[in-house]
């Protein structure tokens, strides 16, 4: 596909003279994710919105009106067919949106992007019996663009925290899992060799707690010690249930698998993370994020 071609389709979209309920091909959707780039997040943004606007559809209409025939709804009732059960059934009866619009999740979609993602899954999960191919269709491109824009976006992330001072590092990771949920502590600044931050949360089988050790290394590599010392903090708590070591060098696959109760972060994964509950912009917040 050529670029001159989407964006022709560009044009149609925001002229919102038609319905859309998806990106029309599997090729158009690729051509998007694979040049996403190249295109602004105001673009970006209105593509969402485009998506997700409320509407009704003529089969909608149809549908209203045969729930507003007492023949048909008696039938249904000598069918026992449970028609007035589902929430699309009292939208359309009711002359509601017949399809709510989710253009609000554009909101989180900045600051928040995996809230943004969590809201359209549960869309999903709450109204797929009743949404057209299209519409689920859509909402999954919808969460592969989020994805790809705002979650996989490692543009001058890396050198923002190759320059943060070790401490900042650490209150940048603290400031995370705030955003994750869970209940934090930052610990003194020592280098006494365990834990820079205490996370917990109740996981709904009991009270998870995290040790998290922070190493913002610009050249040293990370060594085995770290993570045998981080293991033997955890064992001498029975409290602690794993811990987490967050670096900004890449590690072998040898060292992430070195001790199960040990989850080891390299520098890429350290920066999905950020974007996925700080925001893609957290680089440009640096400074408020850790003072």
């Amino acid at each position: 596909m050529e670029k001159k071609e989407f964006d022709l389709w560009l044009d149609q979209l925001f002229s919102y003279e038609f319905l859309t309920e998806c990106i029309p091909d599997q090729e158009m959707h690729q051509f998007l994710l694979d040049n996403i780039d190249s295109y602004s997040d105001e673009v970006i943004l209105n593509i969402l919105r485009c998506l997700l606007h409320s509407y009704w559809r003529p089969m909608d209409r149809n549908m209203a009106e045969q729930y507003k025939n007492p023949e048909v709804t008696k039938w249904f009732a000598e069918q026992e067919i449970p028609y007035n059960k589902s929430e699309y059934y009292h939208r359309i009866i009711n002359d509601y949106e017949a399809w709510e619009g989710l253009t609000w999740i554009v909101q989180l979609v900045r600051n928040s992007p995996m809230d943004a993602i969590k809201a359209l899954s549960l869309y999903l999960t709450s109204e797929c019996g009743t949404m057209s191919d299209f519409r689920l269709i859509g909402i999954g491109q919808c969460i592969d663009i989020i994805e790809e824009k705002f979650i996989k976006n490692f543009t001058n992330k890396e050198m923002a925290l190759l320059n943060l001072h070790p401490r900042k590092f650490e209150i940048l990771i603290y400031e995370l899992y705030c955003a994750m949920g869970y209940n934090s502590e930052l610990t003194p600044a020592t280098r006494d060799g365990g834990k820079d931050v205490i996370a917990n949360r109740d996981s709904g089988h009991g009270i998870e707690t995290l040790y998290i050790e922070c190493k913002r290394y610009k050249t040293t590599a990370l060594n085995p010690e770290i993570v045998n010392a981080l293991f033997g903090v955890i064992m001498r708590n029975q409290e602690v249930s794993r811990g987490v070591i967050f670096t900004t060098v890449k590690v072998f696959s040898q060292l992430k698998d070195l001790i199960p109760r040990i989850t080891v972060l390299e520098i890429n994964e350290v920066i999905l993370l950020l974007n996925s509950y700080l925001g893609y912009n957290w680089d440009e917040r640096i400074d408020l994020l850790t003072n």
